[in-house]
């Protein structure tokens, strides 16, 4: 089992992250100074991005490019009109990600499931917190991409203290209370 922390700072320019896995500084994270929908993902000490994500233009369903540290790009697309349901194709694999009520979100790899995360119901100064359970084997990069494209995408500004109530309207897939990762 992997544990993977994403904290936000409360107190920053844009949006920044600081990034665990297994309880140890892996990454951190900072919207781009010139656009806030890129989110540059850095290696502690290191200047150039590991990693990235970026925002690309839509006319339908929210769509999100991930840029890889080999290069290969890959695109995150919202499929369904109220963004409870997203899908990424690389290779022949194919990701689905599915909101549930109680904030939490599930993420599947050709149909099993690998990962899930729940955001906090409370946060004070716009400061979210996120905690992701996946396998073991998976993919590391790739899930903090999807939870960073999300908390992007969801993110709505607000108050020194807001509270999240989660999604309300009717989830695509139910929420797998007795997943367990392996």
């Amino acid at each position: 089992m992997t544990k993977i922390l994403i904290k936000q700072h409360s107190i920053s320019v844009g949006s920044q992250y600081k990034i665990f896995i297994n309880k140890r500084e892996e990454f951190y994270a900072e919207t781009d100074a010139f656009s806030s929908s890129i989110i540059n993902v850095y290696k502690p000490n290191e200047l150039q991005p590991y990693f990235r994500t970026f925002k690309s233009f839509y006319i339908d369903y929210p769509k999100y490019k991930i840029e890889m540290p080999d290069g290969e790009r890959y695109q995150l697309v919202s499929k369904n009109v109220w963004k409870t349901k997203f899908q990424l194709k690389k290779g022949d694999d194919i990701y689905e990600l599915y909101r549930h009520k109680e904030r939490k979100v599930s993420v599947f790899k050709n149909d099993v499931q690998i990962a899930y995360w729940e955001k906090e119901a409370i946060n004070y100064l716009l400061a979210d917190s996120y905690e992701i359970i996946a396998n073991k084997s998976s993919e590391k990069e790739l899930l903090i991409a999807f939870c960073l494209i999300l908390d992007n995408l969801n993110s709505k500004g607000g108050f020194i203290f807001n509270v999240d109530f989660g999604l309300i309207i009717k989830e695509k897939r139910k929420f797998n209370k007795s997943w367990k990762p392996i």
